[in-house]
C-alpha cells in the first residue's frame, strides 16, 4: 500500500488502515461516515465561522479517525524518527518515563511514540506510563481501532495506558492538571492549542500547565503550522528554557494513499472527501 517507506513507517500506514476496514469494514451506515468527514473537514477549513471540532457523536468520531487519525500517526512518527524528535524529548530523562496527552483523541501521537519507542529498543522504555486526555469519549475507538496498534508493544515493555475523559477547558480541566501534570516527565499538546485558540480559553490554559509542571520536565507543542499557533508557541518559548522552537516540515510531511478500501468506502474523492496528501505542522519542545 503504502511504497518505498522506511519499514516503520509502512508498517504503521499498513497497520492503521487494516485496523479501520476492521472497525468499519461490516458497518451499513457508511453514508453517515462519509458525510461527517465533510463537515469536519469544513470546520477544519473554516474555524472562525464553525468554532471548533466537535467529537459528541460516533460519526463525527469515526470521521476523524478515518480522514485525520492515520495522517496525524504518520506525520508523528515521521517527526520522530527522520526528523530526530524523538530523541530531542527523550534525551536525558529517566527510565519509565510518564507521559501525560492533552487533547489526546483517539492517541495518534501516543501511537506514534509507542512504535518509536519499539523501533528504538531502548530498555529504558520499559514501564512508560501514558495518561491520555480529551474532552470527548474516544473509548470505543480506543478498543476497536487504536489498541490493536499498540498491544503486543505495550505488553512487551509493561507500557500503561490510562484514558480520561475530561474539558481541559473548564474548571474540571485545572483540578485535572493539577492533580495530574505534576507526576509527569514529558507533556504532549498535539493539535489542541489552535482549537483553544479559536475558543479564546489558550492563554488561561498556559498558566494553568505552568504551575503544575515540575521542574524539568518538558512539553512538546505539536500543531497545524498556522500563523495562530506560531504566535502562541512563541508566548510558551517565554516561559520555558527552548530545546526546539517551532520546527517545520518545508511543504509539509508527504503523507500516502489511503488503503483501496478506503478509498472506495470512505473518501472517494466527492465533496470534501479526498485524501490529505501531505500535512503541513510545526513543532516545539520545551523544558520548565
Amino acid at each position: 500500500m503504502a511504497n518505498n517507506l522506511p519499514p516503520p513507517l509502512n508498517d504503521l500506514w499498513n497497520d492503521i488502515h487494516e485496523s479501520i476496514e476492521r472497525t468499519y469494514g461490516a458497518r451499513t451506515n457508511l453514508s453517515l461516515i462519509r458525510s461527517a468527514i465533510d463537515t469536519l473537514r469544513l470546520t477544519y477549513q473554516s474555524p472562525a465561522a464553525m468554532g471548533a471540532p466537535s467529537f459528541e457523536d460516533e460519526h463525527s468520531r469515526a470521521a476523524y479517525n478515518v480522514a485525520y487519525f492515520p495522517s496525524h500517526a504518520f506525520a508523528y512518527l515521521h517527526l520522530l524518527l527522520r526528523r530526530n524528535l524523538g530523541d530531542v524529548i527523550f534525551d536525558d530523562l529517566r527510565s519509565g518515563p510518564r507521559v501525560v496527552v492533552l487533547g489526546s483523541g483517539v492517541g495518534a501521537e501516543t501511537l506514534a511514540v509507542i512504535r518509536w519507542m519499539a523501533e528504538m529498543q531502548n530498555a529504558k522504555f520499559t514501564n512508560t506510563s501514558f495518561l491520555l486526555a480529551d474532552r470527548a469519549d474516544w473509548l470505543g475507538a480506543a478498543l476497536n481501532l487504536f489498541d490493536p496498534l499498540v498491544d503486543q508493544h505495550c505488553k512487551k515493555y509493561q507500557i500503561v495506558l490510562e484514558r480520561v475523559q475530561v474539558d481541559l477547558a473548564t474548571e474540571d480541566g485545572r483540578k485535572f492538571i493539577d492533580s495530574r501534570v505534576p507526576d509527569a516527565d514529558i507533556v504532549f499538546v498535539p493539535s489542541l492549542l489552535t482549537e483553544m485558540i479559536t475558543e479564546h480559553t489558550d492563554v488561561q490554559f498556559r498558566e494553568n500547565l505552568l504551575q503544575a509542571l515540575k521542574p524539568g520536565s518538558r512539553v512538546v507543542l505539536m500543531d497545524h503550522r498556522l500563523p495562530s499557533f506560531q504566535h502562541v508557541s512563541l508566548q510558551w518559548s517565554r516561559d520555558f528554557k527552548v530545546l526546539v522552537h517551532d520546527s517545520h516540515v518545508a511543504g509539509g510531511v508527504v503523507i500516502p494513499p489511503p488503503s483501496a478500501w478506503v478509498i472506495k468506502n470512505l473518501l472517494d474523492g466527492m465533496g470534501k472527501r479526498s485524501p490529505v496528501s501531505s500535512y503541513s505542522m510545526s513543532w516545539s519542545v520545551l523544558e520548565r
